[in-house]
């Protein structure tokens, strides 16, 4: 057994049967499972055989998963509005707020896989968040503190070598810091880059509610099918995050390889300029300011 404590940055929108919001166990462990393919570097094949041997599936034959992830229950009843950047909007959800503390264990009879288990889900806490609007600062969480934007990027360097992919360049450029994939593959979703604005960019907040608005204001702004579409339904990519470093609220941004379909792919051709302006915009970046 491992467990770790855990706490909500930003308000943690997700729901069951309950009315209430509450931490779901199902919903954690899926998010596990997509930023461990996101991460590991392996042929295809063998890429599916081994996630189904350690989450679980039902193809070719079922199988269990090898570890167990057992959450403290935790349940909010107040209500967020989820579009902070539309100052009309009334539309809220009930949510588990933010500076909440919750108990995490991950169970297995086998010492690799509970290690795997513990690592992926810090690894799925560092890199994005969970719940509704998980892509867009919302349910954010954090296992340890953070004093800086270097701090950050080093822990989440550190869990990728767990898994023995070395293929990370770290690079403290001003006005961000940022982690690259040197691996390359068009065709796969694989994390190829994580870059967080520094503390005295403009970009890190007093408060989470001012980092959620930003991000919200980004997407409006900069809005694009290259982002995230529902018809066709395309997952953005860009995972935008917010970290609590030092005393502030900073924006991060974890990208994965788009994989463009086709009927996005068209796009790319028109609004190319409008990622760009989206990154430099959520970074402090002069020159993310195309409207």
């Amino acid at each position: 057994m491992k467990s770790i404590i855990l706490k909500t940055i930003t308000p943690l929108f997700m729901h069951g049967t309950n009315p209430k919001a509450e931490l779901r166990a199902s919903s954690f462990k899926g998010l596990m499972r997509y930023w461990w393919r996101a991460i590991v570097n392996s042929p295809i094949t063998r890429l599916k055989e081994k996630e189904t041997e350690i989450f679980g599936g039902t193809s070719p034959i079922a199988k269990k998963s090898k570890f167990t992830l057992i959450l403290q229950n935790l349940e909010g009843g107040a209500s967020y509005n989820p579009l902070p950047h539309r100052k009309d909007s009334r539309f809220t959800l009930k949510a588990i707020p933010p500076d909440k503390k919750f108990k995490a264990v991950v169970l297995s009879t086998n010492e690799e896989f509970l290690e795997i288990g513990m690592h992926t889900l810090k690894l799925a806490s560092l890199l994005g968040g969970f719940g509704q609007r998980a892509r867009r600062g919302f349910g954010a969480i954090q296992y340890k503190d953070f004093q800086s934007a270097h701090d950050y990027i080093e822990e989440v360097f550190n869990e990728l070598r767990f898994f023995g992919e070395g293929e990370y360049l770290l690079s403290p450029n001003e006005p961000k810091v940022t982690l690259k994939s040197l691996r390359s593959n068009k065709y796969y979703p694989y994390l190829t880059e994580v870059e967080v604005t520094k503390k005295d960019n403009g970009n890190c907040f007093s408060k989470w509610e001012e980092a959620v608005k930003k991000i919200g204001e980004a997407t409006h702004r900069y809005r694009t099918s290259l982002l995230g579409s529902v018809g066709p339904r395309f997952a953005s990519p860009y995972w935008v995050g917010v970290k609590n470093i030092g005393e502030k609220y900073c924006i991060v941004i974890s990208k994965v390889n788009p994989a463009y379909p086709n009927s996005i792919r068209r796009y790319e051709k028109y609004d190319g300029e409008k990622i760009l302006g989206f990154e430099k915009f959520l970074m402090g970046i002069q020159g993310g300011n195309h409207e």
